[in-house]
């Protein structure tokens, strides 16, 4: 086996949205060998390019290393999925497509869940999740925005000596390639970590139609919010996370902190694409019944969610 420092080591990006074009472009940039599936972006992409502005530094991947479809992607170490979670019923017949089968896989998505399906359809594989702190967008078709932030957090699935391997690994190539990241022992704390702040922000900024100033400011808002953070933390608890005591104020703080914006879910309802709601709330919701843990605010808020939805 070699070492974490080995390059350069192959990447495929399933899902080349914002998310995985920013991080697969950085690693392409350092010098591996890197494919992107673009899927609908595939006629702007082999025209100009992948192109990703970014105050890491603005780049352009060349035509030839995208494609169409998974199975185009060819043998890769190690695969990054930049899919929404609203696409998770899809996995197994994307992963089927893996020819040959990664040894690695990177699922950077928000929510509960999706590290457990893709080990289900993809059992030969290292699953690792990734969370992405990280202020990007797609503004046009093959083409990424990255405003501001960055860090990749990362932890294994399976609690091996070869997935914390490729953890170190993956982290290793990414840390190399200008990327700030973190490695995490538990994948269930870092994942119920960044709920705490989606599971409140994103719900509510969507249903109200507020930003997240908006909201901290709105003295309705702002309790909601607090309510369904604190509900967020005792089931987070109850499902073996371990959440910094004062991790509520300091979501806050940095919130605060930040100049006003629309989360992800709010954009996504607002141009009409289907919500992650079964990864960040219903999901979470079942962990906790399963606990023994009421969720009466978020509940609600679900159920405000699905509304708009239906």
């Amino acid at each position: 086996m070699n070492s974490p420092e080995a390059t350069p080591r192959t990447y495929g990006v399933l899902g080349a949205g914002a998310v995985g074009s920013v991080y697969g472009s950085r690693l392409w940039q350092a010098g591996h060998p890197v494919r992107f599936s673009l899927r609908g972006d595939l006629v702007a992409g082999r025209t100009n390019g992948l192109s990703v502005e970014s105050p890491w530094g603005d780049l352009t991947v060349p035509p030839q290393h995208l494609c169409a479809s998974p199975s185009e992607l060819g043998r890769c170490d190690g695969l990054l999925i930049g899919l929404k979670s609203t696409a998770n019923p899809r996995l197994p017949a994307l992963l089927a497509q893996l020819k040959p089968p990664p040894p690695w896989i990177v699922l950077l998505q928000n929510g509960l869940g999706g590290e457990e399906r893709v080990a289900a359809a993809a059992p030969w594989a290292m699953v690792l999740g990734g969370i992405c702190d990280i202020a990007c967008s797609r503004v046009a078709p093959a083409r990424i925005r990255h405003v501001a932030y960055g860090l990749l957090r990362l932890a294994p699935l399976q609690d091996s000596e070869e997935a914390r391997w490729a953890c170190d690994a993956v982290a290793a190539d990414l840390g190399a390639a200008g990327v700030p990241v973190e490695i995490h022992s538990s994948l269930t704390s870092m994942r119920w970590r960044k709920l705490v702040w989606n599971m409140a922000f994103s719900g509510l900024c969507t249903v109200s139609g507020l930003r997240t100033l908006e909201l901290l400011g709105d003295p309705a808002g702002r309790e909601r919010l607090l309510a369904v953070m604190a509900e967020v933390v005792a089931a987070a608890s109850a499902d073996g996370a371990q959440l910094d005591p004062d991790l509520i104020t300091s979501f806050l703080a940095q919130t605060e902190a930040m100049a006003s914006y629309a989360p992800s879910m709010q954009l996504d309802a607002e141009a009409g694409r289907p919500l992650e709601l079964e990864a960040i709330y219903r999901e979470p919701l079942r962990r906790a019944r399963r606990c023994g843990v009421a969720m009466p605010e978020t509940t609600r808020l679900l159920r405000e969610l699905e509304a708009i939805t239906s």
